[in-house]
């Protein structure tokens, strides 16, 4: 299965658990409302700081990797419009059903849907950490920086590693595989993570550094990056066209 192929399946499975993997039996309302709560906690306080969150209103904003909607349904209220896109059609497909209103995409984040300078405010959160290699993220940083209009920002997070002293997924890859091997001959538990839902390449993605990402987004043309560790898995990026 390739990236798409495998967030589809989980879609089928259980989309709610897979954009949210802290419990297996989401209540649709439950789930919504932790959008707005993400909202509140990451959003509002950096447009504030921004000193925008006034006008926000009148401006266009795009949700990366919006599953079902959660964040996208969370911004609207802010916002002049907002857009979700997601790779996996399944998803955008049950996204589209339970928020008939709103504007979602099928598509790879390095091949946006979306006009040049067309978005005011990018947001991505728990989506750029399973992109698989650090080339597709670059890409989709690229893209960003092309839908962006001139004096635009972003807030993204992706998969960070504190300084030098933690290494790639590949242990957490290598360790998925043994389990899975167990899992054949000790007829062990399969753990959600694990196997063709797992390991293949579209859960522990690319990992960057603060310097290392820094460093490139200047080089593709933003115009300023700023980052924060959220804790040693979640970097923040945030930038400004």
């Amino acid at each position: 299965m390739n990236n798409k192929e495998q967030w589809d399946a989980r879609a089928k499975q259980n989309a709610m658990y897979w954009v949210l993997t802290e419990k297996d039996d989401w209540k649709e309302e439950d789930f919504y409302k932790r959008g707005e709560e993400d909202v509140g906690r990451y959003v509002l306080p950096f447009l504030k700081n921004k000193g925008i969150l006034e006008n926000s209103d009148s401006m266009v904003g795009l949700d990366i990797g919006c599953g079902l909607g959660r964040l996208t349904k969370a911004l609207q209220p802010f916002f002049f419009h907002v857009i979700g896109v997601d790779i996996s059609s399944e998803i955008i497909k049950q996204a589209q059903e339970k928020l008939p209103s709103m504007e979602f995409h099928t598509s790879q984040a390095n091949s946006l849907p979306l006009s040049n300078e067309s978005v005011d405010y990018v947001f991505s959160f728990i989506s750029f950490q399973h992109f698989p290699s650090k080339k597709y993220v670059l890409a989709s940083f690229q893209e960003v920086r092309r839908v962006l209009k001139k004096g635009g920002i972003a807030q993204i997070q992706i998969r960070g590693v504190p300084g030098a002293t933690f290494r790639s997924p590949a242990v957490w890859m290598a360790w998925n595989r043994l389990w899975v091997g167990l899992i054949s001959i000790k007829r062990l538990p399969v753990l959600p993570w694990v196997g063709i839902f797992g390991y293949r390449g579209s859960i522990f993605g690319a990992a960057f550094k603060e310097r290392e990402i820094k460093q490139k987004l200047l080089q593709e043309g933003f115009r300023a990056v700023e980052t924060w560790h959220e804790n040693p898995r979640h970097l923040w990026v945030y930038l400004e066209k």
